[in-house]
């Protein structure tokens, strides 16, 4: 499968990006939802589309981060301290 692109956070709970191709996915969502608005209203489409694109982004994002996820299990974590 390869290197995961997201994995655990050192502290709390929850999983971040670890390589360079999870960081262009994260990029690439945050323009997407700082970019829709602008691009519904500049093409003259329906205020729904704007939700559509968003959601379609979240989705998106949800499916990758499972996918290309580090398989070690989601637990509170106190950084370095075992």
């Amino acid at each position: 499968m390869g290197k995961p692109w997201f994995g655990p956070k050192r502290y709390g709970i929850g999983l971040g990006p670890t390589s360079p191709a999870g960081w262009m996915v994260m990029l690439a969502y945050v323009a997407a939802m700082v970019g829709a608005l602008p691009l519904v209203r500049a093409l003259g489409w329906p205020d729904w589309a704007f939700a559509v694109i968003q959601l379609a982004a979240v989705v998106l994002l949800v499916v990758l981060v499972i996918l290309k996820r580090d398989p070690r299990p989601l637990k509170w974590r106190w950084g370095d301290r075992r």
